[in-house]
């Protein structure tokens, strides 16, 4: 009777035991994607928008990547020219910081904004540098970034209503500092009276987060499992 008790209370302490391992690993996985209480005038959350701040970010740090995609419609022609820097000193949230350089080449109508697509889940503060790499662009007016939901704040919308470009014009140097630590290339639109597509560098999910993630809920349901039959 009490070698069957003893090994009962061993029994319990190993699930116990296993419960704990199991829930502290869903918490650090859960963890990796919580929100980072920093705010500032620069900060773009979900489903808001922002006055277009200038500001001399990025500061330092390496560019890891560039790409310029062009597009063209007739009515709107044009390029955005998009870099990854890593190690941007400034950056509040200590991931990787993405540029985006807009240019209008040709067209009838005039572009009023550019979109990126990929900001997911990710925090967002977005500025615009109007002396990096030259002087002389077109300042956007706001920022706006997609409600939450579905699609959880995946695309930021960086606005010129107040002074459209026209061909020939380049807008200023928008800096999108983020909590990202991947990246690859993704899509975006030049906008006026028509949207047109264009490939852009944005952040893209870690897989081995995810991977922790799912592995630790897994487990935990198959222990669940086990232990309710």
């Amino acid at each position: 009777m009490k070698r069957a008790l003893a090994e009962k209370s061993v029994g319990v302490r190993r699930r116990s035991k296993l419960v704990e391992i199991v829930a502290v690993g869903v918490l650090l996985s859960v963890g990796l994607f919580a929100s980072r209480t920093i705010a500032s005038i620069y900060t773009l959350t979900p489903g808001n928008t922002i006055t277009a701040n200038s500001a001399a970010y990025p500061s330092g740090g390496t560019i890891l990547s560039s790409h310029t995609g062009s597009f063209a419609s007739g009515t709107i022609d044009g390029t955005v020219t998009s870099y990854v820097i890593s190690g941007d000193s400034s950056n509040p949230y200590g991931g990787l910081t993405f540029e985006y350089l807009l240019t209008m080449t040709g067209g009838t109508d005039n572009i009023s904004e550019l979109t990126a697509g990929g900001y997911a889940g990710y925090q967002t503060d977005a500025t615009y540098n109007p002396n990096t790499p030259s002087s002389g662009g077109i300042a956007p007016s706001f920022f706006s970034r997609s409600t939450t939901g579905v699609n959880n704040g995946d695309t930021l919308e960086f606005s010129w209503l107040f002074n459209k470009l026209s061909p020939g014009q380049t807008g200023d140097l928008v800096v999108v500092q983020t909590d990202a630590h991947n990246y690859g290339l993704g899509s975006g639109s030049a906008i006026d009276s028509t949207a047109v597509s264009v490939a852009i560098l944005t952040p893209v999910p870690e897989p081995q987060i995810a991977s922790l993630a799912a592995m630790g809920l897994g487990a935990l349901f198959i222990f669940l499992r086990r232990n309710s039959k």
